[in-house]
């Protein structure tokens, strides 16, 4: 193996800028007082990085801000309702709710029905109990249903619900959120990135199929209450595969 001197693996593996500054500095020990020397330090801050193999590092990036969520009219009334109810959002008020979901990162960030749509995943940090219940036949006495409207605006379509029973307390919650371009477009502007329309309460940190209805409305447009996305129908299928077994609760 052929020997390689100090001086040749100095020469390879120092900037040429770092052995001109060795050089400069031999001469006058101590403060480095050396002007010339001086000068060559300066440049040297303003030189990029190098690695071992010679190579120009990249410039470090800074972190970009963090993305804004805010609380929609919609989600407010719905998962923090004036009279509080045990399917709800529980120990927590809507501004903390709203606070803490801007000051922690998500688990995961999950897709959603459209591109506008986002789920974040966070895990229960209160006594919110799962959205929905598996339908048994020891339970199906309890169903009740009615056709009732989410707003005044809307129409009634028909749903339906435990009574009598209740959910576990949930493992996650998986919150949505629109896009601010998509508030925008559905008539509601916010000042935020994103807005929270809705919380699903899980056992897993999975999304629950959305329900058939709210595909219908969806694909019938803002006019009545949807967002306009046309219906999938494979998605539809899933759906109705899902809702058939499962049911919401109230207390």
């Amino acid at each position: 193996m052929p020997s390689v001197s100090s001086a040749g693996i100095w020469r390879k593996h120092v900037p040429r800028q770092l052995r001109a500054l060795r050089r400069v500095r031999r001469p006058l020990r101590g403060d480095g007082a050396n002007p010339r020397y001086r000068i060559v330090a300066a440049r040297l801050l303003l030189l990029p990085a190098r690695s071992r193999s010679g190579q120009t590092a990249a410039p470090t990036r800074s972190r970009e801000p963090a993305l804004t969520l805010v609380l929609t009219d919609f989600a407010r009334a719905r998962l923090f309702p004036r009279r509080g109810r045990s399917n709800t959002i529980q120990d927590v008020t809507p501004e903390a709710f709203e606070r803490r979901l801007n000051e922690r990162a998500p688990l995961r960030v999950l897709d959603g029905y459209a591109p506008f749509c986002k789920l974040h995943v966070h895990r229960n940090w209160t006594s919110t109990r799962c959205l929905t219940i598996p339908i048994t036949p020891d339970n199906r006495h309890c169903l009740r249903s009615a056709y009732e409207a989410r707003t005044a605006s809307e129409l009634p379509v028909l749903v339906r619900w435990f009574e009598g029973i209740e959910a576990p307390v949930a493992q996650y919650l998986l919150v949505i959120v629109y896009s601010s371009e998509q508030m925008a477009r559905e008539g509601h502007p916010i000042d935020a990135d994103w807005g929270i329309v809705g919380c699903l309460a899980t056992a897993e940190p999975e999304e629950i199929p959305m329900a058939p209805i709210t595909m219908m409305r969806n694909a019938l447009g803002v006019a009545e209450g949807g967002s306009g996305v046309p219906l999938d129908r494979d998605a539809y299928r899933r759906s109705v595969a899902y809702w058939e077994r499962h049911a919401n609760w109230r207390p």
